[in-house]
């Protein structure tokens, strides 16, 4: 085969193992370039020409002498050809390697190298060729990508995976040669062909062995039996979630919907809804059918819908706070790892998910999926004729003549398909269970099945304390007085407490039950996260810490005694002593002297006009006729104090000096008085 490893503007050509069919068809791809007239030779823009003697002498003996062994030099094309049509036929493909043009001589790249000088290393894998001037990779059909690395994705094949696959039926496709692999059951070189009757399997080569008159299931060759029927002589129901023909339908019904074995129909428990039982009542209605209405207190605006309100409970129509919400105003979300209505669900999620505290639906983190998030991703994602049979089933025996069946213990119905009522068990079922508490019993056995909670051979008796769950098996993990419910083991917290296992106080700034309380201490200090009381400064006491220290107290939480005798008070804070005021001394059992009032006698008094200054308050006890907190102010012409006494002048009388003297002479003749009287009062 020929090879042309690299042109690099004409100015080399190495020609291998070469062909004359190649070398023509390279020969009319270099004549459509531009020539040169003799005695010229082509530049390097290829566009315009140059004398020959300012090139390189493309026949000089130093590119021999560079090139001995390896190449025959030549300086045409033509001048190859020629030479090869004078070799024998056959030597003709063992020539050795031929070089004309310029000096400048490029061989081929060694295997998985590429580029100037062959330096880099191609990275290419699965069979790929790599391109050895820039290294880019040719994928062999079936493969794509940068190195050919990626197989091609489902339902594509070929070189670089251009072409679509034509399988059908879940056939797999050959990602080279888009060949396709056939699903049991079918057949043909698109898998486009069903199994013919009486055949199953693998290209259909399998015989079905079933019983006369009936179909075998052409993927698996399980017999073809009615809706809701299966088994080699379909004598056997559906499974739990199964239904249909072959049992291969699955029920999608969901919250305890019934499905039913034939249709896969569903039959919804009460407050749900839907094809799927999926839907819950509409608000306001709840119960069976959700035929009833609720009847809960609501706002009177029903134009806004407002989340904080008391909704119905769909399946027994209490009254309650909307998923995700509780508290007595509906405005507290729900804590962390709970969900739902009265937040009384657990969440389920793994693998680091998030809960929504509405319906614990789980947000998986990226490469996992499932309903709680417990699965990673799967590769390429990122989802009957029963005739005159005994119908006799879950171990009952036929009788031989009547057909009549007789069920084994738990059992009972006409083909022994009922399991016993509750409440019942043993052979048909005849005898009566004695549990308590709403536990169920063995219905073959009658040996109490007792609820989460509950323990002993009746399932009378409760947890005992520190235990909860199935059996009471359970050790509860709650801490700090926490009370555990001996069903759930969920731990009720003590005010001051919270966290599964109520082991962790309330946050910084907030006490009480379920830490729903916000401390008011002064200065953003935090409380008792119990009890809600502020951690005082010292010196300080009382719910908000606005209150010195009692008398007698002082120090942190007012805790320590004063160790101070009479007529002394000790600091709040430190505790020191000191005398109270209107004292002073060593043991505060001397007065202050005149002129000095207040604690230690140390402040200095300011009553004038011989006012008397009080000791203890330095307040002034003024003298008659002054008035003011220094009794600095004498009283008004008309006022007085403290005693009042007036001193009358001449001619007049009495306390107040209203009482004037008269002449006894001229009473009678002034007729402004009677007889009697010798004076008279100042108007």
């Amino acid at each position: 085969m020929i090879r042309f490893s690299e042109i690099e503007q004409q100015e080399s050509v190495a020609i291998v193992y070469g062909t004359l069919e190649f070398l023509r068809r390279f020969q009319q791809m270099i004549r459509r370039r531009c020539q040169c007239f003799a005695g010229y030779v082509l530049a390097h823009d290829e566009k315009s020409c140059i004398a020959a003697s300012e090139s390189v002498d493309i026949l000089s003996n130093e590119l021999n002498e560079e090139f001995p062994k390896q190449f025959d030099v030549v300086d045409s094309i033509d001048e190859v050809i020629s030479s090869i049509e004078n070799y024998p036929a056959d030597e003709r493909y063992n020539t050795k390697a031929l070089s004309f043009g310029r000096r400048r001589h490029v061989t081929a790249c060694a295997l998985n190298t590429y580029g100037p000088n062959c330096a880099h290393t191609c990275s290419c894998v699965n069979g790929a060729k790599c391109d050895e001037r820039d290294g880019s990779c040719h994928c062999t059909p079936g493969f794509y990508g940068a190195t050919c690395s990626e197989v091609c994705p489902t339902g594509r094949f070929g070189v670089d995976c251009m072409q679509l696959c034509k399988c059908q039926n879940g056939a797999i496709c050959d990602p080279k040669d888009g060949s396709c692999e056939c699903s049991p059951g079918w057949s043909g070189k698109k898998c486009d062909k069903a199994c013919a009757p009486g055949t199953f399997g693998k290209d259909c080569s399998r015989k079905c062995d079933c019983a006369d008159g009936m179909h075998c299931d052409p993927s698996d060759g399980e017999c073809i039996c009615p809706p809701g029927k299966k088994g080699h002589k379909c004598e056997e129901t559906c499974e739990h979630g199964l239904f249909g023909a072959g049992c291969k339908g699955i029920c999608s019904c969901q919250n305890g919907g019934i499905c039913d074995s034939i249709t896969g129909s569903c039959e919804c428990r009460a407050g749900w809804r839907g094809k799927k039982c999926d839907r819950p009542c509409p608000d306001g209605r709840f119960g069976e059918g959700c035929n009833a209405i609720c009847d809960c207190t609501t706002s009177n605006d029903t134009s806004i819908y407002n989340p904080f309100v008391a909704r119905c409970d769909h399946i027994t129509g209490e009254c309650r706070c909307p998923a995700g919400w509780t508290g007595p105003d509906c405005q507290t979300s729900c804590p962390f790892g709970r969900h739902g209505e009265g937040c009384r669900h657990s969440c389920q999620c793994s693998n680091g998910a998030s809960c929504d505290r509405v319906t614990g639906f789980c947000d998986c983190p990226s490469g996992y999926m499932g309903k709680n998030c417990e699965n990673e991703c799967p590769a390429g994602l990122w989802g009957s004729n029963c005739m005159k049979h005994c119908l006799c089933m879950h171990g009952g025996e036929c009788n031989k003549e009547t057909g009549d069946c007789e069920c084994i213990d738990g059992w009972t119905g006409p083909s022994c398909e009922f399991l016993c009522p509750f409440g019942q068990f043993g052979r048909n079922c005849a005898q009566r269970c004695n549990c308590k508490n709403g536990a169920s019993c063995d219905r073959k056995t009658g040996r109490c099945e007792c609820l989460p909670g509950w323990s002993g051979e009746h399932c009378e008796k409760p947890c005992a304390s520190g235990h909860y769950g199935s059996k009471c098996e359970e050790t509860c993990e709650c801490e700090n007085g926490a009370i555990c419910d001996p069903i759930s083991g969920h731990c009720s917290c003590q005010p001051g407490w919270r966290g599964k296992k109520c082991n962790r106080p309330c946050l910084k700034g907030y006490y009480g039950k379920h830490c729903s309380q916000s401390c008011r201490c002064a200065n953003s200090k935090s409380c008792d996260h119990i009890s809600g009381r502020c951690q005082c400064p010292k010196g300080y006491a009382g719910h908000s810490c606005t209150e010195l220290c009692p008398d007698g107290t002082y120090g942190e939480s007012c805790s320590h005694k004063c160790d101070c005798g009479d007529n002394s008070l000790c600091d709040a804070i430190s505790g020191k002593c000191f005398c109270k005021p209107g004292h002073s001394g060593p043991d505060c059992k001397s007065g202050c002297v005149q002129g000095r009032f207040g604690p230690d006698c140390n402040q200095l008094c300011s009553c004038e006009n011989g006012g008397v200054c009080d000791s203890s308050s330095g307040s002034c006890v003024c003298p008659p006729g002054y008035i003011g907190t220094k009794c600095e102010i004498a009283c008004q012409a008309d006022r007085y104090g403290p005693t009042g006494q007036c001193s009358c002048s001449p001619g007049w009388l009495g306390p107040t000096c209203q009482v004037e003297m008269l002449d006894p002479n001229n009473i009678a003749n002034r007729g402004d008085l009677p007889e009697d009287w010798e004076w008279r009062t100042k108007r």
